[in-house]
């Protein structure tokens, strides 16, 4: 039975259908081995999205592999994309590679102009995408 009070559960209801359940959860993998290794998946609270809950998401990393060398870039979707999120991994010491989308308009704008005349072999550094095997160039 779904409960509205389920702390984990957002409950939907369509105009036309029956009522569902919403689950989100972060999931932490590493990239950088040729299989992408789990590290966490972590439950995200009902009451909020995934840009909401990933300061707390990276917090318990940071405490969690601190001490290691695990984390130096981190990657995550354009749903997570913001200058505060940003900048909370810089605050760590990490360096991270956002996508930007065109719900970004004036930050895809401003990559755009920063980026479109850069060329791969004059980026400071690029991320691989193992199992694709895709590589892209990065400015920073």
């Amino acid at each position: 039975m779904l409960k509205d009070d389920d702390p984990w559960v957002q409950l939907r209801r369509p105009d036309e259908g029956e009522v569902y359940a919403v689950i989100r959860q972060h999931n932490v993998a590493l990239i950088s081995s040729k299989a992408a290794v789990q590290v966490l998946t972590r439950p995200i609270e009902a009451n909020t999205n995934e840009i909401g809950a990933l300061p707390d998401l990276l917090d318990m990393l940071h405490r969690a592999y601190s001490h290691t060398r695990l984390f130096s870039l981190v990657t995550t979707d354009a749903g997570n994309t913001s200058a505060h999120t940003a900048m909370h991994m810089r605050r760590y010491g990490w360096h991270y590679f956002l996508r930007i989308k065109a719900n970004h308009p004036d930050m895809l704008a401003e990559a755009q102009r920063l980026l479109d005349d850069l060329d791969a072999d004059s980026a400071q550094a690029s991320y691989g995408d193992k199992q694709s095997g895709k590589q892209h160039p990065l400015d920073r």
